[in-house]
């Protein structure tokens, strides 16, 4: 059954087995920092970074994810779930954030 609900940030994860992912070394044991390092590197995070600081997050453009226990794995949305990480938590990834933006 299809269900659409906020949740928060820090219970959305990234899928770790997703096949784009997988050929750059990332696995079930890859952390967060390294997922978005990867993301940021190769998947041009920082385009969605700078539209969603501009224009916001799209709603009509979901992230879609299935429950694992008390975490929710994104299976659509890497990307933009590694673009609001990083734009929420500006001290921990600020190597990732256009440099034309200004600090939160």
């Amino acid at each position: 059954m299809t269900k659409i609900q906020d949740i928060d940030l820090a219970n959305l994860d990234f899928d770790r087995e997703n096949p784009r992912l997988v050929e750059f070394g990332l696995n079930k044991g890859s952390s967060e920092a390294e997922m978005i390092k990867i993301l940021s590197e190769v998947m041009s995070v920082s385009e969605i970074i700078l539209s969603i600081f501009n224009s916001g997050f799209f709603e009509n453009e979901s992230l879609i994810a299935l429950k694992e226990g008390n975490k929710y794995i994104v299976i659509e949305g890497n990307r933009r779930l590694a673009a609001v990480k990083i734009i929420a938590n500006y001290a921990t990834y600020k190597e990732f954030y256009p440099s034309i933006l200004p600090p939160p």
